[in-house]
């Protein structure tokens, strides 16, 4: 059962990011450049779901998917900004389902 996302937190829903603004596909020029200014996000989709935050690492910025369930977080890495392909964003949440065992 998804869980309730704060109204402000942009969401992914099938192959798009629903913000501020109209929907931006994902795997698009946009997409990436809205990935440049914004920190988090909440992935949706029938194989899993979770939050995704950008963390400060040395010289760079990278993603990492985080899902909570029965009191437990669980973590996954999803790459650099170049790398958050829809194709990884499903793995990646299938990935964390199969980890939390839902």
């Amino acid at each position: 059962m998804p869980r309730k996302e704060h109204h402000s937190t942009p969401t992914i829903v099938g192959r798009f990011l629903y913000a501020d603004l109209p929907a931006i596909p994902l795997d698009t020029p946009a997409f990436f450049d809205w990935l440049s200014l914004h920190s988090s996000f909440y992935f949706d989709s029938p194989l899993g779901s979770f939050t995704a935050r950008r963390e400060p690492r040395a010289t760079s910025f990278f993603w990492y998917a985080f899902r909570r369930y029965h009191k437990r977080l669980y973590k996954a890495y999803l790459g650099r900004p170049s790398d958050l392909t829809s194709a990884r964003l499903l793995a990646v949440a299938q990935q964390l389902a199969e980890k939390a065992g839902a």
